[in-house]
């Protein structure tokens, strides 16, 4: 089943282990892992708790998923979407899920840091802050000041990220197929082709040069709204694995009372927001594909800060077209043509 079984099949054993440390050693069972299932419980150290055992399954689910790593978060926030796939309470769950990180101390990110730069990161920034304005499972991010004076946020990807993301995605590929095979009902959802745009996705976020250039060219098409802020990227210090950008400090869009304390028009902030996503997807055919509250900020005078790109999806003019007809459809209340896009 394994494409590379030297390299998968410990990583393989530990996926499995979570799922059944979790409850969902039948569910593997009758994917046809049997075998992998009784050497995976080998494995694990403790019972399930009782705190545990009375979670509703969808709650376990998603603890599961955090437990299994970057590759699974990001898989299980693109699932969120999928009303069609899952139940409301999974869907709800799925939600949840977020991709905070144990803090990485900075003297194990300084060398990353060095490394990125070609040069000592005191050599080019006047000072980097040593904790973390935000940790996840694929980087961290470090506020820095250049010579300059000018204030950068430093996202730096954590080692061996890749190495674990290539070793998933290998599984999930042998995963999908099997459920091609053994799963009618599944089937009809062709795994195997979701699996392989979520890979495209996933290399795209991993290369940091990409997430760099979707937000100068989401920049460029947005450049009309005087009240939306994108982060300037700075080049000269931006790699594949280091991403410089300016610094923005807003009010997270999360929490309203924050908002309303400031003197922000909610309203206001909710209909602009609105224009954004509107512009991207029927104007362009280019959005912002992880639009949650952490990644837009609300600046002095209702204007909007958008941040992280790693993630955008791209929409054909055809499928614009489709998207135009059906939103016209809903508005007007005509079900047959909402029907028939």
């Amino acid at each position: 089943m394994l494409s590379n079984p030297v390299k998968d099949v410990k990583r393989l054993n530990e996926i499995v282990s979570i799922l059944i440390k979790y409850g969902f050693g039948d569910m593997m069972r009758r994917m046809g892992l049997s075998n992998t299932v009784e050497q995976a419980s080998r494995l694990i150290r403790s019972p399930i708790s009782n705190e545990m055992l009375n979670m509703k399954p969808p709650a376990r689910f998603r603890c599961a998923i955090e437990e299994m790593g970057p590759t699974f978060i990001k898989l299980g926030q693109i699932l969120a979407t999928r009303v069609d796939l899952f139940s409301p309470m999974m869907i709800h769950e799925l939600e949840k899920l977020q991709d905070d990180a144990p803090v990485m101390p900075y003297e194990e990110v300084e060398p990353l840091i060095a490394q990125a730069l070609g040069a000592p990161p005191a050599k080019v920034f006047r000072y980097v802050n040593e904790t973390p304005l935000a940790s996840a499972s694929i980087a961290q991010v470090h506020e820095a000041m250049t010579k300059k004076g000018e204030r950068v946020v430093l996202k730096v990807r954590k080692p061996g990220v890749r190495r674990t993301i290539e070793a998933d995605l290998r599984l999930m590929h042998s995963l999908a197929r099997l459920i091609n095979i053994q799963s009618v009902e599944l089937r009809r959802y062709h795994p195997e082709e979701m699996v392989r745009e979520f890979e495209r996705s996933l290399r795209r976020e991993l290369d940091f040069t990409i997430e760099a250039k979707n937000s100068e060219r989401i920049a460029r098409n947005l450049r009309k709204f005087k009240w939306l802020k994108i982060p300037k990227v700075y080049w000269q210090w931006t790699s594949e694995s280091l991403n410089v950008q300016e610094y923005l400090q807003g009010i997270s869009a999360k929490d309203p009372e924050a908002l309303d304390r400031a003197g922000l028009d909610r309203e206001l902030l909710a209909q602009r927001g609105s224009q954004v996503a509107w512009k991207c997807m029927l104007e362009d055919g280019l959005f912002h594909a992880d639009p949650h509250p952490g990644n837009f900020y609300a600046l002095p005078g209702n204007g909007i800060a958008m941040l992280d790109f790693g993630m955008v999806g791209k929409l054909s003019r055809q499928r614009r077209e489709q998207l135009i007809r059906l939103v016209r459809a809903i508005i007007f209340q005509e079900t047959d043509t909402a029907a028939s896009v």
